[in-house]
Protein backbone atom coordinates (compact mmCIF):
# COMPACT_ATOMS: atom_id res chain seq x y z
CA UNK A 1 0.00 0.00 0.00
CA UNK A 2 2.98 2.41 0.47
CA UNK A 3 4.58 1.51 -2.83
CA UNK A 4 1.05 2.55 -4.32
CA UNK A 5 0.90 5.95 -2.08
CA UNK A 6 4.72 6.79 -3.13
CA UNK A 7 4.16 6.21 -6.85
CA UNK A 8 1.05 7.79 -6.96
CA UNK A 9 2.70 11.12 -5.23
CA UNK A 10 5.47 10.87 -7.44
CA UNK A 11 3.34 10.42 -10.62
CA UNK A 12 1.37 14.31 -9.07
CA UNK A 13 5.38 15.39 -8.46
CA UNK A 14 5.52 14.82 -11.96
CA UNK A 15 2.61 16.26 -13.25
CA UNK A 16 3.58 18.94 -11.43
CA UNK A 17 7.27 19.82 -12.86
CA UNK A 18 6.04 18.57 -16.62
CA UNK A 19 2.93 21.00 -16.44
CA UNK A 20 0.87 21.42 -20.12
CA UNK A 21 1.56 25.02 -21.33
CA UNK A 22 -1.93 26.40 -21.58
CA UNK A 23 -2.76 27.12 -25.16
CA UNK A 24 -3.97 30.69 -26.36
CA UNK A 25 -6.05 31.34 -29.18
CA UNK A 26 -6.50 34.09 -31.01
CA UNK A 27 -9.80 33.42 -32.94
CA UNK A 28 -11.47 30.84 -33.28
CA UNK A 29 -10.56 27.74 -33.41
CA UNK A 30 -13.08 26.09 -35.82
CA UNK A 31 -12.12 28.93 -38.15
CA UNK A 32 -8.15 27.95 -38.09
CA UNK A 33 -8.14 24.14 -37.97
CA UNK A 34 -10.19 21.11 -38.98
CA UNK A 35 -11.01 18.56 -36.03
CA UNK A 36 -12.49 15.89 -38.05
CA UNK A 37 -9.85 14.44 -39.83
CA UNK A 38 -9.44 10.31 -39.22
CA UNK A 39 -6.10 9.20 -37.69
CA UNK A 40 -5.06 12.59 -37.24
CA UNK A 41 -3.21 13.73 -34.03
CA UNK A 42 -2.63 17.28 -34.55
CA UNK A 43 -4.44 20.46 -35.54
CA UNK A 44 -4.40 20.83 -39.23
CA UNK A 45 -4.58 24.49 -40.65
CA UNK A 46 -6.38 25.51 -43.20
CA UNK A 47 -5.11 26.84 -46.32
CA UNK A 48 -8.06 26.30 -49.32
CA UNK A 49 -7.32 28.82 -51.99
CA UNK A 50 -11.11 29.30 -51.91
CA UNK A 51 -11.10 30.78 -48.40
CA UNK A 52 -8.00 33.27 -48.80
CA UNK A 53 -8.18 36.60 -50.63
CA UNK A 54 -6.10 39.56 -51.02
CA UNK A 55 -2.78 38.04 -52.38
CA UNK A 56 0.27 39.79 -52.63
CA UNK A 57 3.74 38.50 -54.31
CA UNK A 58 6.53 37.88 -51.93
CA UNK A 59 10.09 37.89 -52.74
CA UNK A 60 11.63 34.55 -51.58
CA UNK A 61 14.96 36.00 -51.92
CA UNK A 62 14.27 38.66 -49.61
CA UNK A 63 12.85 36.47 -47.60
CA UNK A 64 15.74 34.03 -47.23
CA UNK A 65 18.02 37.22 -46.11
CA UNK A 66 15.19 37.70 -43.44
CA UNK A 67 15.69 34.36 -42.11
CA UNK A 68 19.31 34.44 -42.38
CA UNK A 69 19.78 37.61 -39.97
CA UNK A 70 16.84 36.82 -37.83
CA UNK A 71 18.42 35.58 -34.72
CA UNK A 72 17.76 31.60 -33.56
CA UNK A 73 18.46 30.68 -30.35
CA UNK A 74 17.94 27.43 -27.57
CA UNK A 75 15.92 28.68 -24.73
CA UNK A 76 12.85 27.38 -22.61
CA UNK A 77 9.70 28.68 -21.30
CA UNK A 78 10.18 30.28 -17.64
CA UNK A 79 7.29 27.73 -15.94
CA UNK A 80 8.95 24.72 -17.67
CA UNK A 81 12.10 23.28 -16.17
CA UNK A 82 15.50 24.53 -17.66
CA UNK A 83 16.23 20.88 -19.26
CA UNK A 84 13.13 21.25 -21.70
CA UNK A 85 14.94 22.70 -24.33
CA UNK A 86 13.00 24.66 -27.76
CA UNK A 87 14.53 26.43 -31.00
CA UNK A 88 13.70 29.62 -32.70
CA UNK A 89 13.00 32.70 -32.74
CA UNK A 90 11.87 35.36 -30.69
CA UNK A 91 8.25 36.46 -31.94
CA UNK A 92 9.09 40.23 -31.67
CA UNK A 93 12.08 39.61 -34.16
CA UNK A 94 9.43 37.49 -36.27
CA UNK A 95 7.30 40.31 -36.42
CA UNK A 96 9.65 42.92 -37.16
CA UNK A 97 11.47 40.65 -40.05
CA UNK A 98 8.32 39.52 -41.95
CA UNK A 99 5.07 41.96 -40.74
CA UNK A 100 2.05 39.09 -40.48
CA UNK A 101 0.43 37.31 -37.75
CA UNK A 102 -1.90 38.68 -34.90
CA UNK A 103 0.89 40.92 -33.02
CA UNK A 104 4.19 40.87 -32.13
CA UNK A 105 4.10 38.31 -29.20
CA UNK A 106 3.12 34.87 -30.87
CA UNK A 107 4.28 33.27 -34.06
CA UNK A 108 1.37 32.07 -36.05
CA UNK A 109 2.61 28.35 -37.80
CA UNK A 110 1.12 29.41 -40.85
CA UNK A 111 3.46 32.03 -40.68
CA UNK A 112 6.67 30.47 -39.71
CA UNK A 113 5.68 27.37 -42.57
CA UNK A 114 5.21 30.18 -45.18
CA UNK A 115 8.28 31.97 -44.20
CA UNK A 116 10.13 28.48 -43.71
CA UNK A 117 8.67 27.58 -47.81
CA UNK A 118 9.88 30.81 -49.36
CA UNK A 119 13.06 30.54 -47.78
CA UNK A 120 13.81 27.22 -49.52
CA UNK A 121 12.52 28.60 -52.55
CA UNK A 122 14.71 31.57 -52.04
CA UNK A 123 17.77 29.00 -51.11
CA UNK A 124 16.47 27.05 -54.30
CA UNK A 125 16.71 29.96 -56.89
CA UNK A 126 19.95 31.07 -55.40
CA UNK A 127 21.71 27.60 -55.94
CA UNK A 128 20.51 27.36 -59.55
CA UNK A 129 22.53 31.04 -59.91
CA UNK A 130 25.59 29.60 -58.64
CA UNK A 131 25.18 26.37 -60.66
CA UNK A 132 24.97 28.37 -63.52
CA UNK A 133 28.28 30.68 -62.60
CA UNK A 134 29.73 27.37 -62.07
CA UNK A 135 29.31 26.15 -65.51
CA UNK A 136 29.92 29.37 -67.00
CA UNK A 137 33.51 29.56 -65.20
CA UNK A 138 34.23 26.15 -65.75
CA UNK A 139 33.68 26.55 -69.80
CA UNK A 140 35.91 29.83 -69.53
CA UNK A 141 38.53 28.06 -67.75
CA UNK A 142 38.44 25.31 -70.52
CA UNK A 143 38.67 27.72 -73.37
CA UNK A 144 41.61 28.97 -71.44
CA UNK A 145 43.49 25.74 -71.34
CA UNK A 146 42.51 25.38 -74.91
CA UNK A 147 43.90 27.98 -75.96
CA UNK A 148 47.22 27.49 -74.07
CA UNK A 149 47.77 24.29 -75.36
CA UNK A 150 47.58 25.43 -78.76
CA UNK A 151 49.74 28.49 -77.81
Amino acid sequence: MQVEQAQVKNQEQTKQAYSTPELTVHGNVESMTQQEVPGNSAPIVRSDRNIKEAFAKIDPKIILERVAAMPITSWNYKDQPRTVRHIGPMAQDFAAAFGVGEDNRHINMVDASGVALAAIQGLHALVNQQAEQIAELRAQVEALRADAVVA
